[in-house]
Formats: C-alpha cells, structure tokens, sequence
C-alpha cells in the first residue's frame, strides 16, 4: 500500500501558509512517500513548497466547497468529505490526514507503520468529556448532552473526546467514514458546536478499535490555539523567498517555542488569568530571520 499525506488549505491566505510550513517540517523529516493537498490555490501553493515530485494538487472547487459543507454549512464537515472522496479514488492507501496547523517533530514512519499493522490514528486524547467543565465548548458540549435524550445516548459517561487534527488509517477501512459523516450531521443538528466533527471520530474510531486510538502527538505538534502565527508565517514566507533559505530558517519560528506564553496564559486560572488578561494577556516572542533576499 502506497504511504499519503492528506491536507486541506482553502480561503485565507494565511491558512494556505500554516500548509507550507507543516508541509515543510514533513520534508524535513526526510518523509519520501506521496502528499496530496486539497486547495483552491494550487498556484499560491506551489509558491512556497519545492517541486519534489511527491506533491499532488486536488482543486477545490467552490461548488465543491458548498456542497461538502452540507446543509447547516459545517465547515468541519468538509474534511471528512475530502477523506471519502480519497479513499474512493486510492482504495489501497496508508492514509495520514494532518491539519494546516500542523509541524512535524519527527519523520511519521512510525505512523505509518501504527497504520499499515491496522491501527487507527488521532493526534491526542483532550480526556473524559464530561470532566472538561472548564473549557466553554465542552460546557456547552456537556449542556447539550443533559438537554438532549438522543445525544445523550450516544455520548457514553466514559466518552473520552480526541483532537481530530490528524487521523489515519487504512482506505480500505472507508465505511467508517461514511459512519462519521452520518454521526457528525446527527450530532452537528442535536446542537451545531464545531467539535461535533471531532467527537464523530472519538467516537467510530474508539468503537472500531476496541477504545485503543493511537497517539500522533510525538511525531506532530499541533497548534489549533494559535491563530496570531499566521502573522510570522505572512513574514518568514516574504521575508525567505529562496527554497533552500526557508528549509534552513525553519527552526527560527518554531510554533511550539512562540506558542509558550500563550500556553501559560491558556493554562492560567482565577486570579493569575485576570492579571494577565488586564495586563495584555501574553506577548508573542521575539524572532529573527535573515535579511530578506535581493
């Protein structure tokens, strides 16, 4: 079976950046197997990333775009949509989905080999989501569940709720998307938060593997959280336009080193959070790129 890299970058700008650069970090890794990007700016792309040969632009059509994001217009929809129309097209494929916020620690062999033995893969465990009273989105998550019998019933007291920014699996294995798909619009219609999506794939993949999901967190870093990034990448990219001076530089902005005082404001709680947040919250760190190329 043929290893894949599936991603999806459409609309901002500075979506289609956080997809080089994780894409980047894969390069680095020394990852020589197929990468498929599913884009409605394959030129803007192919700016930034080397012609190595591995990579595959999908156009994403508008009408495309609509159709997959279904009747409610669920833009986490879209992704599991993308996944099918794959898995239709490449029936014998290890399949790596990574979101565009995405930065490889280290080569996703190890993955693939998880994958290719028939394990499914999620990028972390976020814990029981009835003990998430502290996060708003779980709150209402847990609203929800008190509020409505049908959902209630399908979210077990035991539910543990999995960061869906990276997934794989097999292709062959594609009816479980087709139970995903079917559990995200019933769960998306019981009460429209965007983790229904992910909490679709907690639940198929926990079901399909006996409540063993393997961890990417090692081998991917995934920074959800940290939107303010997309304003280093907007300089790193105009900054470096040369393709050997970007894969040289990537460590100078490593996400998972910019994203520490944003953490600790994240993680802060009563007293010492409103502190913070009257004091400005958190500032983004210092970084220096090389002067830009003549």
């Amino acid at each position: 079976m043929t290893d894949y890299i599936l991603t999806q970058a459409y609309g901002q700008q500075g979506i289609l950046r956080e997809c080089a650069y994780s894409l980047l970090t894969l390069l680095k890794s020394g990852y020589d197997g197929r990468i498929r990007i599913y884009t409605d700016q394959p030129e803007f792309l192919k700016s930034m990333l080397p012609d190595t040969g591995q990579i595959e632009y999908s156009l994403l059509e508008e009408k495309k775009i609509t159709e997959y994001k279904g009747e409610h217009a669920f833009v986490h929809r879209l992704k599991i949509c993308i996944l099918r129309e794959f898995c239709q097209e490449e029936p014998a494929a290890n399949v790596l989905y990574i979101d565009s916020d995405t930065r490889f620690r280290e080569s996703p062999q190890n993955l693939f080999a998880l994958i290719a033995d028939g394990n499914l893969v999620m990028h972390c465990n976020e814990g029981n989501i009835r003990n998430q009273r502290n996060h708003r989105i779980f709150r209402k998550l847990i609203q929800a569940l008190g509020s409505s019998p049908a959902l209630n019933a399908l979210v077990g007291p035991d539910t543990d709720m999995w960061n869906a920014g990276v997934l794989g699996f097999k292709s062959d294995r594609k009816h479980l998307l087709e139970e995903v798909l079917d559990l995200s619009d019933r769960l998306y219609a019981s009460a429209p938060l965007h983790i229904m999506e992910q909490l679709a794939f907690s639940l198929v993949f926990g079901m399909a593997s006996g409540g063993n999901i393997r961890s990417a967190e090692n081998e991917i870093f995934h920074y959800w959280y940290f939107k303010e990034y997309r304003e280093v990448l907007g300089d790193y990219f105009h900054t470096l336009t040369d393709e050997k001076e970007r894969m040289d530089n990537l460590e100078r902005i490593d996400p998972e080193i910019m994203t520490v005082p944003k953490n600790s404001y994240r993680e802060s709680s009563g007293v010492k959070r409103i502190w913070k947040k009257l004091n400005g919250k958190w500032k983004m760190p210092a970084y220096d790129l090389p002067k830009k190329t003549p």
